[in-house]
């Protein structure tokens, strides 16, 4: 399951990519939402932390759960050195940003703000330009990151 969620998290990378050489920064954004929430829950898949509510639930946003998952790949097999535990736990701590930064303003991404105008209004290019940019190569980073940590755990490898 998480290699096919890791894998439909980089089709929306490209998505989020291909908007933004659109102009589309509202879609490049939700591109880039539904990229970390799908790099994360793969994550969290490989490592057999579950993430669905009391309810049953599966919400957008499993940030919550990233420091359970630092917790775990901490005690995988491995040799890492001290600079290396230091940037795992910084990446995924800027992968929880970005996803609780990005599902928040989720709906106004898809909508805009109701009665006053569309996401594509809000997010256009004196507003939004600089910030889908940054988000998009961000995403990109942790998005990549996170695959190399679950491609090291599916073969059994060191995970730095």
């Amino acid at each position: 399951m998480a290699v096919g969620r890791i894998e439909d998290a980089r089709a929306r990378l490209y998505a989020a990519e291909n908007h933004l050489k659109e102009h589309d920064y509202s879609g490049a954004m939700l591109e880039a939402q539904m990229c970390m929430e799908l790099s994360i829950k793969a994550l969290l898949d490989k490592l057999g932390i579950s993430y669905k509510t009391r309810e049953g639930r599966i919400p957008h946003d499993v940030s919550d759960k990233i420091p359970e998952a630092y917790e775990k790949l901490k005690q995988c097999p491995q040799d890492l050195k001290e600079y290396e535990v230091k940037s795992i736990r910084v990446e995924l701590a800027r992968s929880a940003v970005l996803l609780r930064l990005l599902t928040s303003i989720r709906e106004y991404l898809e909508y805009g703000v109701n009665g006053l105008a569309g996401s594509k209004e809000v997010f256009e290019f004196t507003f939004a330009e600089k910030l889908a940019a940054t988000i998009v190569e961000q995403v990109r980073n942790s998005y990549w990151r996170i695959y190399d940590l679950i491609n090291r755990l599916e073969k059994g490898a060191t995970i730095a």
